[in-house]
């Protein structure tokens, strides 16, 4: 082997574990910051079934049904979205949900506004709208409620 196929090989395995670097950075920077809808109905679901209002309200056996409505917003941006020179922008991933949870005594709506900083999930807002008509607030102010009962269930 001679030197200049030694300097070859070292470029390309240089070039390849550059590569794998950044698509390693980029998938754990992805996991960190993604908010994945599924995920928070279950953390949800742990949480409310804690609370004593809402074992109090909808009884103890909780499940979600399979009605569930999410908008994303936020995370990377490119284009024309971006003001300035340079076309990439980072902004907070926010995730507004909505699903219906099923109880023992009654049925409610769940929404809530969730964004993720430094790994961590931060709630906005976590409200219930049971089918009594009844609001619970769990996280943040009657102003902050995403889905303010536009939706009653029968």
């Amino acid at each position: 082997m001679s030197f200049v196929d030694s300097g070859k090989l070292g470029f390309y395995a240089g070039g390849l574990l550059t590569t794998a670097a950044f698509y390693g950075l980029g998938a754990f920077w992805r996991r960190h910051s993604s908010i994945t809808p599924s995920a928070l109905v279950k953390v949800l679901n742990s949480q409310l079934q804690k609370n004593p209002r809402v074992i109090e309200k909808l009884g103890a056996d909780l499940r979600p049904a399979k009605f569930t409505a999410y908008a994303y917003s936020g995370g990377l941006r490119y284009g024309k979205d971006v003001e300035g020179w340079f076309p990439v922008a980072y902004s907070t991933p926010v995730l507004e949900l909505m699903y219906q949870l099923n109880g023992n005594k009654s049925s409610a709506m769940v929404s809530t506004k969730v964004s993720k900083k430094n790994g961590q999930l931060v709630y906005h807002s976590l409200a219930l709208d049971t089918n009594l008509g009844e609001t619970l607030l769990i996280y943040g102010t009657q102003a902050d409620v995403v889905y303010k009962g536009i939706v009653r269930l029968r």
